[in-house]
């Protein structure tokens, strides 16, 4: 590898290298460009990177704004960034935008981001779940993209949930998709489920619908992508019942579900107490919603136009672990029959709540703007980001390789290489 440095010491080095530099190195030699494309390289590099992260003070983060261009032909426009946050500062930088691989204009298509994990994000056409097929993940550091392929159905599906992580024991990436038809009503007493999961390893959907039949979707739960996956699982509401499967409201247990991605098998959360027995998300004007809390966690915002409550899972797991948290100061940004309780994007690294607020209440240009709530004091920080679209999204976000030794043998399907 080198006449001049062992090839241990070479390999210590490009490990610590960034991204851009080694995208450059594989043109170096064919040695190297075999090195940095292997599997082993690119995984040893994103646990190094993780690593560092972790110790680090600051944090890349990805932010998708959207709004609608309404002068001269209505369009769409998608945009994604990168930005650094830091722990010890109110406020975080936009460090640059992001090239989408199907381009910003977008006439009339929305892009729902399924999930961000390690590096890869996921996308998706149609806001109905149930009716999704393409999914693309994309790399937006490397410049590059795969179109998931379509999956087999034979379910006429009307609800739907799909999530997005990474199976850590196989350097895999996983998409669960969770389909059903019905409603989980006495006329609909056993609503059938379809439960599919893609492998970007094996670049195919299987069938896993047996060990998730006596589970069932909330239907009116909103978003029906997943952004909660934590400790190496999937997690999302879902309703179960004991006695007749899950068949009517008043039976039927509220949960959340987990679903490992390295041994595929599903796994019960309890709800914290009061939460568990009544279908919190279809009674309620304003869904709850589940939240991934920092790296190893999760965490349930049920709100209503009369109270705003936040609950924290401590320990993963661990039910006795919930805690309560009123943010009812929130609310005094609403006032009575005018405007949205604040949505909740996600939780920061220095532990603060990010939300998207009507801008109009806050005296600030565009429609919507983000905001920052810390959560003991309730005291709201406004960022200076102006036309901020509705349904915004907020991820931490690393730094990878990962999809840089895919494409060129037709193994992985239609690949969107758009330059470096």
């Amino acid at each position: 590898m080198s006449d001049y440095l062992p090839e241990k010491t070479v390999l210590d080095i490009l490990h610590r290298l960034p991204i851009k530099t080694l995208v450059k190195c594989t043109s170096v030699c064919k040695a190297w460009n075999s090195l940095i494309k292997s599997p082993t390289f690119i995984y040893t590099h994103l646990d190094q990177t993780i690593s560092s992260d972790n110790d680090d003070d600051t944090h890349f983060f990805l932010l998708r704004l959207r709004q609608w261009h309404l002068a001269g032909p209505w369009f769409l426009l998608n945009q994604y960034f990168l930005g650094f946050e830091y722990e010890d500062e109110y406020g975080f930088d936009l460090l640059k935008e992001l090239e989408f691989p199907l381009g910003q204009r977008c006439c009339n298509r929305f892009y729902f981001i399924v999930g961000c994990c390690n590096g890869l994000v996921c996308v998706t056409d149609n806001h109905n779940i149930h009716l999704a097929k393409n999914f693309i993940l994309w790399n937006p550091i490397i410049r590059k993209a795969i179109v998931v392929p379509e999956y087999s159905s034979t379910l006429s599906a009307t609800y739907g949930f799909v999530g997005f992580g990474f199976d850590s024991r196989n350097n895999d990436f996983k998409l669960l998709r969770f389909v059903q038809r019905g409603h989980v009503k006495k006329k609909h007493r056993n609503v059938p489920v379809e439960v599919q999961v893609y492998s970007l390893n094996s670049n195919s959907w299987k069938n896993i619908t047996h060990i998730a039949s006596n589970y069932g979707l909330l239907p009116e739960y909103e978003p029906q992508y997943g952004h909660s996956f934590v400790n190496g699982a999937i997690n999302f509401f879902a309703s179960y019942d004991r006695n007749q499967k899950y068949s009517l409201y008043s039976n039927h247990m509220v949960l959340v579900l987990g679903f490992n991605l390295s041994e595929e098998i599903f796994y019960e959360i309890p709800l914290p107490e009061g939460l568990n027995h009544h279908p919190l998300c279809l009674t309620n004007p304003i869904p709850a919603t589940l939240l991934k809390y920092g790296e190893s966690s999760i965490a349930v915002l049920n709100a209503d136009q009369d109270y705003i409550d936040l609950y924290i899972m401590e320990e993963y797991g661990i039910a006795s672990s919930w805690t309560k948290v009123s943010l009812n100061n929130l609310l005094n940004w609403v006032p009575e029959g005018r405007g949205q309780v604040p949505r909740v994007l996600g939780f920061r690294k220095n532990g603060e709540i990010l939300l998207e607020m009507d801008g109009d209440l806050l005296n600030r240009k565009g429609k919507y703007c983000l905001t920052s709530c810390e959560i003991e004091s309730e005291e709201l920080t406004v960022f200076n980001i102006e036309d901020v679209g509705r349904n915004s999204f907020y991820d931490s976000f690393v730094e990878s390789l990962v999809l840089l030794d895919k494409g060129g043998n037709g193994d992985h399907g239609a690949m969107l290489d758009f330059g470096f």
